[in-house]
């Protein structure tokens, strides 16, 4: 791949993406629950699509490829942001994700970080 290509989503390009949820105005990233961390967050944000007519749907190979996070480190925080409901398998049989409608609110400020599920308990 080319550098600059901008196919590849990384997580300091993620930043100020313009989301289509509400108003399609600029957002800054939601706050981040106790347990989450940046990886958790970038996930959810490449699944989330910005702009995109859809949410993307993959597996952790291809949402790895499309972040700074390696395969075994998206695969780890999958469990996790299926454990807390914020996302949701599309095709369980070939382990591909999509957004939770909880996750989707999450990203769009409708949930606060505090009232997810915790899945570290």
């Amino acid at each position: 791949m080319a550098e600059g290509d901008s196919s590849v989503v990384h997580s300091e390009y993620i930043v100020g993406l313009k989301y289509p949820y509400s108003d399609n105005s600029l957002m800054a990233r939601p706050e981040l629950a106790d347990w989450m961390t940046a990886v958790d967050l970038d996930i959810l944000e490449v699944l989330a699509n910005p702009g995109a007519p859809r949410d993307f749907v993959a597996n952790p190979r291809v949402i790895a490829a499309n972040t700074t996070w390696d395969s075994q480190t998206v695969r780890d925080h999958m469990k996790r942001l299926r454990d807390a409901d914020l996302v949701e398998y599309y095709d369980q049989g070939d382990g591909i994700y999509q957004l939770s409608d909880l996750g989707s609110q999450y990203l769009s400020r409708r949930v606060e970080p505090s009232e997810l599920p915790d899945p570290t308990k």
